[in-house]
């Protein structure tokens, strides 16, 4: 990790590594005789024993077909981009917002004006949420502004809260209990 100008085959090592916790002790050639001995194992059926797969086995593009409604919060804490876009009255309206919001990746958090930090959730977790907030062992069922108010208490946010708790009951949004 320290060092100035890596090789683009060492930077991969090092990014795929990195999320184990392991220490990489470097020893002279002439010491390490392990490594002087595997390197003059001959190999039986590969052409050319010097060509090294640059491909990393799940190495692969996705494609996201919706974004989340925090996309551009969290393209602008990673990256510092603003949509081009938009208008001026919107930038400023999204630079006046977006200073409630901490980028801790994977997830983005609210700073609401209680001082109080919530997980975003995107538009796939939210039904999960409601329906455990709303049917919960400890009574349940409560109205839409009350399960709100639990699913802000339990730390998670996002901006139609108290509008898909109100809504929650009447699409039968109820969990079965076993």
């Amino acid at each position: 990790m320290e060092k100035k100008d890596a090789k683009l085959r060492l930077i991969r090592w090092v990014l795929l590594l990195q999320e184990f916790d392991l220490e990489i002790r470097d020893k002279k050639g002439c010491k390490n005789v392990v490594v002087d001995h595997l390197s003059r194992i001959t190999l039986d059926g590969v052409d050319d024993p010097t060509e090294i797969n640059e491909k990393f086995p799940d190495e692969q593009l996705l494609l996201v077909l919706t974004a989340p409604w925090y996309a551009h919060y969290v393209n602008y804490l990673a990256t510092g981009a603003i949509p081009e876009f938009w208008s001026k009255k919107m930038r400023q309206q999204f630079m006046a917002k977006v200073k409630q919001y901490i980028w801790d990746e994977p997830d983005l958090f609210k700073v609401g004006v209680n001082q109080v930090v919530r997980r975003c959730l995107p538009e796939n977790e939210v039904q999960e949420i409601l329906k455990r907030a709303h049917s919960s062992a400890c009574g349940g069922h409560f109205s839409g502004s009350k399960t709100g108010y639990k699913v802000l208490m339990c730390g998670f946010y996002w901006p139609t809260i108290f509008k898909d708790a109100n809504e929650l009951p009447k699409n039968g949004g109820c969990i079965k209990k076993e």
